[in-house]
């Protein structure tokens, strides 16, 4: 595991684009090849410590190091390393990697606010709610006119249902000159936690009004509007909201989901439908037993009244009414 590795090790290297720093990374690649891995280590760190945020500069100054057959790296290299390890973790997605990474880099140098503020995300990314506050508490407190992690305490606090705490922090951001979508959806959650539905829906309907709303704002918001609708009886335009919603996801997530899924979910339901729309009933009973059939497949299928399709969203409490069916004699679960 990563946090039980010794913080001056050189980390393992995620490889690709991005960032600046890809002429230097090339003069990095030159140096070590040459065999010239001391002044490509040096040139490295340095840059680093500029800023530098290129994944291939973090690579060639593993391998700068390697070449140099110097494993360890002194506290201050290390801390540089694992913060930027951990940077490039969480910008590619990688974030059950990245919180640890970000922890290590903390543990050299805890009261450095970007490395706070880094992991401080990736664990609220992560539902790691107590983590997220730990952080941005720490980093509020060294930077108190800062209102980007006040901002995401009050995200915090609202997950939670702690309206009260959300609004104060959200107030001190606000008095900071902060206007960012993070902050409008903690107070209208907010809002929302305290049965006050037409407010909540109706900043969330101005945010979703603002100019250059990101896909992932855009997603947040529309979920949770759709849920302030809910409330207040208005389904249609809940699931519309939903609707909505679950398109910007398909077509953000299209690539991924085509790699991961040979078959959508949707795609599986309409070919399941085709197919049992045109089977014969009988074919599914050919070998149904009786009620005191002991064979679990077929117990009690021959006195079968019909059948029940039990459909609902995820988390809706489906599997708990499938379960309370199944504890009556006269029903069979599958």
């Amino acid at each position: 595991m990563m946090d039980k590795l010794n913080p001056c090790a050189t980390p393992p290297i995620v490889a690709g684009p991005g960032g600046s720093g890809g002429s230097l990374a090339s003069e990095l690649a030159a140096l070590v090849a040459g065999a010239q891995g001391g002044q490509a280590s040096a040139q490295a760190f340095a840059a680093l410590r500029a800023g530098v945020a290129h994944p291939e500069v973090l690579m060639q100054a593993v391998k700068a190091l390697e070449a140099e057959r110097r494993r360890t790296l002194v506290p201050a290299d290390a801390f540089e390393m694992w913060r930027r390890y951990g940077g490039l973790l969480a910008r590619r997605g990688l974030l059950d990697a990245a919180g640890p990474a970000l922890d290590i880099a903390l543990a050299l140098v805890p009261d450095d606010y970007p490395t706070l503020v880094d992991a401080g995300t990736a664990a609220f990314m992560m539902a790691d709610l107590a983590t997220a506050e730990r952080h941005f508490g720490r980093a509020s407190a060294l930077r108190p006119n800062e209102s980007a992690p006040l901002a995401t305490l009050a995200a915090a606090a609202a997950r939670q249902q702690r309206p009260r705490e959300a609004r104060e922090f959200a107030e001190r951001a606000i008095a900071l000159g902060a206007d960012t979508v993070t902050l409008h959806l903690a107070i209208a959650r907010a809002d929302l936690s305290e049965g006050l539905t037409e407010r909540s829906e109706a900043r969330l309907t101005a945010q979703l009004e603002r100019a250059g709303v990101s896909d992932a704002n855009r997603v947040a918001l529309l979920d949770l509007r759709a849920e302030a609708r809910d409330a207040q009886g208005h389904v249609a335009d809940a699931f519309a909201d939903y609707t909505d919603r679950n398109a910007i996801l398909e077509r953000t997530h299209t690539a991924r989901i085509a790699q991961e899924l040979p078959e959508r979910r949707i795609d599986q339901a309409r070919r399941l439908a085709r197919h049992f729309a045109g089977a014969r009933a009988d074919a599914w009973q050919a070998h149904s037993g009786t009620d005191t059939d002991t064979n679990p497949d077929t117990l009690g299928a021959s006195l079968a009244r019909g059948h029940v399709f039990l459909l609902g969203f995820p988390r809706s409490g489906t599997t708990l009414i499938e379960k309370a069916l199944a504890s009556h004699p006269d029903f069979v679960a599958l």
